[in-house]
């Protein structure tokens, strides 16, 4: 008894019991939040002004009653607005920002880019002047922002459905300023690299090791190249109250496999992990029609034109074989041993097109966040391709999943610069 006595008193005090965190607020649920007390504020005027009306009050003073309540209910409205819980708690920056404010851990969780990597991409954009300072850029109403900060930005916001609010503290950088910054760099980048995304001749004296790394991995063809398959962004439902100048028709952009909105790309993945994209196309269109509408087809035969040497690619079975496009059997050969086979093996290599794309919505969230892509303001179209753009960069930097599965050997000469210049 007095042994446990002992061990009672020697007991340590129990710890308090651990608080949950506290729930902050997502810009998706806001957005909902908002809707509703509009709905419900909408639904009450009409409600007051029936009253009103079957107790035979006066026109006059209906007006009156329901423009006062609309103008408590606006300015409630304002209020739930403005006490929105914050996404971003950290340190406010009373500058712009540049990579000295980051650790490299923080940077490259917010960027993408490791500090080195990033600082070389800017050299090879051309946006870093000969005396080694970085370019200014002068946005629409005469606000200039250096080059390294501007790149931050379209980071951060591609990265993540960040709000420009946030960049405030964040970044150092205005929310106004942030979207004007963010609408430049894409249409900048668009302009002056988009063209990089379609064309195979850069990288056309590295097909040989391509389809020898391929073959290698599995694939039955010994001058394939590369793995094509098409791309659905889902995009933001165009129309509606908030766009009634917009004149897209919404049934243009729609899909009737996904069920959904969105714009339409055909990629192609090559052996060193580099990603061509065309688009972006109508969403109702298919797979075959919109790679009949891009050059892939055309460069591969004025290469075989020109040099002699075949080269082909690999595609899912909606796409038309040709003797340039080999794809996965249909029925009823595929029900057969050795079509199974063939297409079993066909498949695992062929998932390196996959892999890619899910890279792409996993280090730009951005393109995953559908309401945020919007048709006429946003520039989801343009967007897609700096996003893959970036991505292709951030591969020759650091590796991808495509490089790791064909084998590094296969990335023969690529540089930043060989692919930038």
């Amino acid at each position: 008894a007095a042994s446990s006595a002992t061990r009672s008193m020697a007991r340590a005090p129990r710890r308090p019991r651990r608080q949950p965190p506290k729930y902050e607020h997502t810009a998706h649920e806001i957005h909902v939040l908002c809707g509703m007390v509009k709905t419900l504020r909408a639904l009450a005027v009409i409600w007051i002004a029936h009253l009103l009306i079957t107790a035979g009050v006066n026109g006059v003073i209906t007006d009156i009653v329901g423009a006062g309540f609309l103008v408590l209910s606006q300015h409630y409205y304002r209020l739930a607005r403005l006490r929105r819980v914050q996404t971003y708690t950290g340190p406010i920056l009373d500058h712009h920002a540049t990579f000295d404010d980051f650790t490299p851990n923080r940077f490259r969780f917010l960027f993408r880019f490791r500090k080195v990597h990033l600082k070389k991409l800017l050299v090879e954009l051309g946006m870093v002047n000969d005396d080694g300072t970085y370019h200014r850029f002068t946005m629409r109403n005469g606000a200039r922002i250096d080059a390294d900060t501007a790149m931050l930005v379209l980071c951060r916001r591609l990265a993540s459905p960040a709000r420009f609010d946030d960049m405030d503290g964040e970044l150092g950088v205005n929310k106004t300023l942030a979207c004007d910054v963010v609408s430049y760099l894409i249409d900048y980048l668009y302009e002056h690299h988009a063209e990089r995304l379609t064309r195979l001749d850069i990288w056309e004296k590295d097909f040989g090791v391509f389809a020898a790394a391929l073959h290698e991995r599995g694939c039955v063809y010994a001058n394939c190249i590369g793995f094509v398959d098409g791309h659905f962004v889902e995009v933001c439902r165009p129309g509606g109250a908030r766009n009634v100048n917009d004149s897209i028709d919404q049934r243009e952009v729609y899909s009737g496999y996904p069920k959904k909105h969105g714009l339409k790309y055909v990629c192609l993945v090559l052996g060193n992990g580099i990603l061509l994209c065309f688009g972006p196309y109508r969403g109702k269109e298919s797979d075959s029609t919109v790679l009949k509408d891009t050059t892939l087809i055309k460069q591969l035969r004025e290469m075989e034109e020109r040099t002699g040497k075949h080269w082909m690619m690999f595609g899912d079975a909606i796409f038309e074989t040709t003797r340039y496009m080999q794809t996965m059997l249909k029925a009823p050969a595929r029900y057969t041993l050795e079509g199974t086979l063939y297409n079993a093996r066909m498949a695992k290599c062929r998932v390196s097109i996959e892999n890619s794309f899910a890279g792409v919505h996993q280090q730009w969230e951005m393109l995953s966040w559908c309401r945020m892509m919007k048709l006429g303001s946003s520039k989801p179209g343009k967007m897609v391709a700096v996003a893959v753009l970036l991505e292709n960069c951030r591969g020759i930097c650091m590796g991808n999943q495509a490089q790791a599965q064909f084998g590094f050997a296969a990335r023969g000469e690529l540089t930043l610069q060989r692919y930038l210049s």
